[in-house]
């Protein structure tokens, strides 16, 4: 009789789903694991961070000021415009204002503008110049009024209040050097001889003469002043007619000089 023993079952051994090394035969998955690490930050960064916090606290700052400056320079230009000084140019730090005053304006009078202003704080003022050579005039005027008067020396006829034709150059002379240099005071001085009658008055009317002359040239009257001299500043001592003669004279000079 043949032997009948059933087949060995595929269970019967290794289970059919489990290899020899016991991995599953069935496709494995994997799961990855996704950790967050924490490292404490660097100085770097905080430095980093720091001066950004910085950056951003300055330009905040900046633009304020900026702007607070920029508003108080238009009420200063506003003020000086309606005062008639619209050419004086302003520059601003912070609430201290500097005005850069052209030749011939009062400074004085643009000081008391600005500091009236609402917000200034402190007002400088500087002399502004034209050109080049305003400034070499305005900074030598009284060498510039000596040579235009051939040393203070602008002759007049006789004992009278006439100038001579070179004394009535000479002050054309001096007009064009105050007008080149419209800044400054001016002092213009009559001289007389003790032998001529009324030396001290004759003396003041001739400084008038020569003020008269300079305002018809151009020459603001208001910055200059007559002084009469007599016969206290003689250039020539001697006893004879030519030295009375020289003495009959005018002069044109800066103040102070």
């Amino acid at each position: 009789m043949k032997d009948e023993s059933p087949a060995e079952s595929p269970q019967d051994g290794a289970d059919a789903g489990t290899a020899p090394d016991g991995a599953s035969r069935t496709e494995q998955r994997l799961v990855t694991r996704r950790r967050r690490v924490r490292r404490p930050l660097g100085g770097a960064f905080w430095l980093t961070a720091l001066l950004l916090a910085a950056a951003l606290a300055a330009g905040a700052t900046y633009t304020q000021r900026d702007g607070v400056e920029t508003a108080l320079a238009a009420d200063v230009d506003k003020r000086l415009a309606a005062k008639g000084l619209g050419k004086v140019a302003v520059t601003l730090e912070g609430r201290s204002v500097t005005a850069a005053v052209p030749a011939g304006e009062d400074e004085d009078k643009v000081e008391r503008v600005v500091a009236g202003v609402s917000g200034v704080a402190e007002v400088e003022t500087t002399q502004a110049f034209a050109n080049a050579k305003q400034r070499r005039t305005c900074e030598s005027l009284a060498r510039e009024l000596d040579q235009a008067t051939n040393n203070q020396r602008i002759p007049f006829a006789g004992a009278s209040t006439q100038l001579t034709s070179e004394g009535q150059a000479l002050v054309g002379a001096a007009a064009r050097v105050l007008k080149e240099c419209p800044v400054g005071d001016v002092v213009v001085g009559g001289h007389s001889d003790d032998d001529t009658p009324d030396f001290s008055t004759l003396s003041l009317q001739r400084a008038q003469v020569m003020v008269d002359l300079l305002v018809r040239n151009g020459v603001d009257r208001s910055r200059m002043e007559a002084r009469g001299y007599g016969d206290q500043f003689p250039v020539d001592d001697a006893d004879t007619a030519a030295a009375v003669q020289r003495n009959q004279r005018g002069e044109i000079s800066a103040e102070g000089s």
